[in-house]
């Protein structure tokens, strides 16, 4: 053997061997990330099994409003209406009829949330792939819009909060309870009275609110009155096709948006490849020295308070309109992705 070949073959046993050891010291690291991780996390919680979000499909373990059980039926209802442009039938300007949904404002590819920094419904032109685009239409005047006074609230992972909208003023139970005196008569907190969680209380508030409408010809021509039987077989057909169900069938949908598939839920499950050595060094942060989770627990990581944060209020200059004062105050902590 010559000694170049010598040479060549030692070269590559100890590019093998250097390799082979990094390989094993980043196994070894990762290692000893995620035991520290499943530690931090078993001293804060129990178990890993108690951050774990259900799957969409197990209905029996997603939380829910008594009031409104979630059923496949129900769930697919709401999903069709809630990106159901049809329903779009009471706009101010007859321009805008089947212009805007629910999606509109909570579009997926911007996590269920606004893609801008306030949401258009009627009024809005244009989208973009996940409504950065949205702008206001040539035709309307700004007091004419359907706008929010503030991002948009996501809806993911919303089943685990009893109150909804950043001011908590949705819903009829849970730290609501003994708030009665704020359901201001014909407006839309009023609807707290019906008794719902607020999920439910914001999506039958909301139809009305965001101008749309449940027209039982619209139903029929267009398949969802058979869906509205299939959802709401116990309830009198005389009172089936009713905004108030209409918003119960949104609601259930809006329960089932989990990110229950998201790389740190499937580590949670038991994939040890989900994270990367980064997101390992994040969550450890999380869940330690950095103490993340003391405002962002539970399944949802979020907590269920209110909190000044100090965050700046929208340039007037450059929103549609004057932002009310309950903006500027106390909002809820987000959720996280995860």
């Amino acid at each position: 053997m010559t000694i170049q070949k010598i040479t060549l073959y030692c070269l590559a046993s100890v590019f093998i061997l250097f390799t082979t050891s990094c390989s094993n010291d980043d196994n070894d690291y990762q290692k000893a990330e995620e035991d520290i991780l499943q530690k931090n996390i078993t001293s804060l919680y129990g178990s890993l099994e108690a951050l774990q979000l259900p799957l969409e499909n197990d209905l029996n373990n997603i939380p829910s409003d008594p009031k409104n059980p979630l059923t496949p039926e129900k769930v697919a209802l709401g999903k069709l209406l809630f990106h159901e442009t049809g329903l779009a039938l009471n706009p101010i300007k007859e321009i805008g009829t089947n212009t805007y949904s629910c999606a509109s404002c909570h579009h997926s590819a911007a996590g269920f949330q606004s893609g801008n920094l306030q949401g258009i419904g009627e009024g809005g032109f244009g989208y973009g792939t996940k409504g950065e685009t949205r702008h206001m239409s040539i035709d309307y005047l700004e007091t004419d819009l359907d706008v929010q006074p503030i991002k948009s609230p996501s809806i993911l992972n919303t089943a685990y909060q009893k109150v909804m909208l950043w001011n908590g003023q949705f819903g009829g139970t849970a730290e609501n309870t003994g708030t009665e005196s704020n359901w201001t008569p014909n407006t839309p907190k009023e609807r707290n009275n019906l008794g719902f969680e607020g999920i439910e209380i914001q999506a039958i508030a909301g139809l009305g609110v965001h101008r749309l409408l449940i027209d039982i010809d619209f139903l029929e021509n267009n398949g969802y009155k058979i869906m509205f039987d299939a959802a709401f077989p116990d309830t009198e057909e005389s009172n089936r096709y009713s905004t108030i169900n209409a918003g119960l069938a949104i609601a259930a949908y809006e329960r089932i948006v989990l990110a229950s598939k998201a790389p740190f839920q499937e580590w949670l499950r038991g994939d040890k490849n989900a994270l990367s050595s980064n997101e390992l060094k994040g969550a450890n942060l999380f869940f330690g020295k950095a103490e993340c989770y003391q405002c962002h627990s539970g399944p949802g990581l979020n907590k269920t308070g209110f909190y000044a944060i100090g965050m700046k209020d929208l340039d007037q200059n450059s929103s549609h309109i004057l932002i009310d004062e309950a903006t500027k105050k106390r909002k809820r902590r987000v959720y996280r992705k995860n």
